[in-house]
């Protein structure tokens, strides 16, 4: 996935939903690199090292590199993969990337009703910003859904958007409600699958993932299988072909880009796969989605 940002409209109707996205994107921040990237509008630049505040609430998610998070009352925290940091309306903070390590950003802005009483019941809290929650393609899935809803801006985008937000912080709390009970084995899945998630266009280094969870290939691939019930790379195209179903039906995108954007060598290697899995081909498949929508 790209670098992109989007600073969404939205209607009086939207408002009274009681949830609205009002900022989203993805940004890779590259070692030696400043931050925050220059190309954002000019009223929405700001400078890392001095504390601001926002008006919205923003759910940050760091999937590699590390950092620093600071906010008022004293608060200060490394940041690592796998770290959710929570921005409150009014909250003076400030956060920034290791120039070291630079980092990968999810974040979506949100404001309403739900958000302050999730807020005023204590789900969420400012006096505990940090969530250690690992790198999970589940909630990497809930970051994509959200985007994709937001680029193709359909009639009705911002409410599905907003049941996609209140899964994530579902997803949030689950986690930080059984983290004791996240065995080893677990982690390792979760990383390899985050990891699978956020590369999909990329060819796929198995050694380097397996020596960056502690275990061999060999070992790896054991628990993958016993685990998952399927091989890493069954699991790989399973994944690619999930999300070229997902851009087939809420996108115009041309099938020879989506095959390249799912990491497919080629269309004609993509359309043979599609099919043997899905039972149709892809041009098909669309044809269906959009006979069922209408």
């Amino acid at each position: 996935m790209g670098n992109f940002f989007q600073y969404p409209t939205h209607s009086q109707e939207d408002l009274k939903w009681g949830l609205i996205l009002k900022t989203l994107g993805h940004t890779v921040i590259p070692p030696g690199s400043s931050y925050p990237p220059l190309e954002h509008p000019k009223s929405y630049q700001f400078d890392a090292l001095k504390t601001r505040s926002v008006s919205e609430y923003q759910i940050v998610y760091i999937t590699s590199g590390k950092g620093l998070f600071e906010a008022e009352n004293g608060i200060k925290h490394g940041v690592m993969p796998g770290t959710v940091f929570l921005l409150f309306p009014g909250v003076t903070h400030r956060y920034y990337p290791n120039i070291e390590t630079g980092w990968t950003e999810y974040y979506i802005g949100v404001e309403g009703a739900i958000m302050d009483n999730f807020l005023n019941i204590g789900f969420l809290s400012v006096n505990h910003p940090i969530l250690q929650v690992g790198t999970r393609e589940g909630l990497l899935r809930h970051y994509k859904e959200i985007f994709q809803l937001a680029k193709n801006e359909k009639k009705g985008w911002q409410q599905a958007a907003s049941g996609a937000v209140i899964h994530l912080i579902g997803d949030l709390m689950y986690l930080i409600n059984n983290q004791n009970t996240d065995s080893s084995t677990e982690r390792i899945i979760e990383n390899i699958k985050a990891h699978i998630s956020e590369n999909l266009t990329e060819k796929i280094n198995w050694e380097k993932i397996s020596k960056n969870n502690g275990v061999s290939y060999s070992k790896l691939r054991k628990l993958f299988k016993s685990y998952m019930g399927m091989t890493l790379s069954e699991y790989l195209i399973q994944v690619r072909i999930t999300e070229a179903k997902l851009l087939l039906a809420k996108s115009n995108d041309p099938i020879k880009h989506i095959a390249v954007d799912t990491g497919f060598q080629n269309e004609y290697y993509f359309n043979r796969m599609f099919k043997k899995m899905v039972g149709v081909a892809p041009g098909m498949f669309r044809s269906q989605m959009i006979f069922k929508n209408d």
